[in-house]
């Protein structure tokens, strides 16, 4: 069991300070930390004054809570087993670093504010929940204190961005049905990077989330909710980064999701159209392979789900596995809209979405019923020559 310190009274934590257990400053009580490593086994609980200014190093074998307790010099999170979990905002002005062991914010955020830089993050050891960073970035490049993302060098002086970096479950963000990774970003520039910026995306491995790393994209929008894709689709499974180019500044996040379904797909009267739905479908895929743990499954993936329509009338769509002929009965001309789903036995049915699929009208040529003639009764010089020019049915002109 372990048992918490009670201060009082002014304390004063002097170079390579090792305190067991937890710490709870009562409310008058003044606990100062000079420069050096002070490490911390237990939990921080502050009610009076605590003033840090050199390293507080979070250690043990337990979860440590930190209570208020709202600036620290520096931190390091280096726990056997555990995390640090933090109860309040708390703003770190010199370096975060990590070697063992999360720091868990919940609700709340960790700010490295100025110079403040984050170092050590690895699959098993960073922050899960939120971070913020504020930088004046003019037209150098800058790394935004190595959070994951960094900007190249432009034309533009962006002035103070602000960075807010969220990870774990709620750094996830389902679009087109398909969740993305466990990290998206915000960026908030003083001045929008008109002339183009590269921005380079990092994340770690147990952020994957179970996404088609081969198929990353980036997605961006400008309120959080309509998400459009920007750069090329990258293959990131082993280097888990992105860079690609953009002129605004916004919601940022990593997905393999699908494209949308286009808003309409146009032929002419008549004819025809082959449309590929392999792009539309892999958020479906996504699914599949999150509920499925089995390899054996997800591999059947393809094989066993089927692409279905409903809607339509007078328009023809020949399925053939995710390849769609659309074609329409003859000499009709219009617009249906047909809604695409796809099928797996094991899950139900998932809803694409509606596409206006219209036929364009052609002039058919006129059909002729009765050949054209030429008649003389009586062949002579001077005869009389009769024709007619048939007739035409121009019924089939649309």
């Amino acid at each position: 069991m372990r048992h918490s310190k009670l201060f009082s009274s002014l304390i004063l934590l002097c170079f390579a300070s090792f305190v067991s257990g937890s710490i709870v400053i009562n409310p008058g009580a003044k606990v100062v930390q000079f420069a050096g490593k002070a490490s911390f086994s237990g939990n921080l609980i502050n009610n009076g004054i605590f003033s840090a200014n050199g390293e507080s190093s979070f250690i043990g074998s337990n979860n440590s809570i930190i209570s208020g307790v709202n600036e620290f010099y520096s931190m390091s999170i280096n726990k056997s087993s555990g995390s640090v979990i933090i109860a309040n905002d708390i703003r770190i002005l010199n370096n975060l670093s990590f070697q063992n062991g999360n720091l868990i914010t919940g609700d709340y955020t960790v700010s490295l504010e100025n110079s403040g830089t984050l170092s050590g993050e690895s699959s098993s050891s960073s922050i899960i929940g939120n971070l913020y960073i504020s930088r004046y970035v003019n037209t150098t490049a800058n790394s935004l204190g190595n959070a994951g993302l960094s900007i190249s060098s432009g034309l533009d002086n962006l002035g103070i961005v602000k960075l807010y970096r969220t990870t774990g479950t709620n750094g996830i963000v389902n679009i087109n049905s398909a969740d993305g990774i466990k990290r998206k970003w915000y960026i908030s520039p003083q001045n929008q990077p008109l002339h183009g910026r590269d921005i380079t995306f990092n994340w770690l491995a147990n952020e994957d989330n179970g996404i088609d790393l081969t198929r990353s994209k980036v997605w961006l929008s400008s309120n959080g909710n309509n998400w459009q894709t920007i750069g090329q689709l990258t293959n990131a499974s082993v280097t888990r980064s992105i860079t690609v180019p953009t002129t605004y500044f916004g919601h940022l996040t990593v997905n393999s999701s699908s494209e949308p379904l286009p808003s309409s797909i146009t032929f002419e009267e008549d004819g025809s159209k082959v449309v590929n739905f392999t792009a539309y479908i892999s958020g479906a895929k996504k699914k599949a392979q999150k509920f499925s743990k089995k390899i054996s499954q997800v591999s059947e993936f393809n094989k066993a789900t089927t692409l279905t329509v409903t809607g339509n009338n007078n328009i023809i769509a020949d399925i053939n596995g995710f390849d769609v002929t659309f074609s329409a009965n003859e000499d009709w001309n219009g617009t249906e809209n047909l809604e695409f789903s796809v099928y797996d036995p094991a899950k139900g049915s998932t809803i694409l979405g509606t596409v206006a699929v219209i036929v364009s009208p052609v002039n058919d040529p006129p059909v002729n019923t009765t050949p054209p003639s030429i008649y003389m009764p009586i062949p002579r010089i001077g005869g009389v020559i009769n024709g007619s020019v048939g007739v035409w049915n121009d019924d089939k002109d649309q």
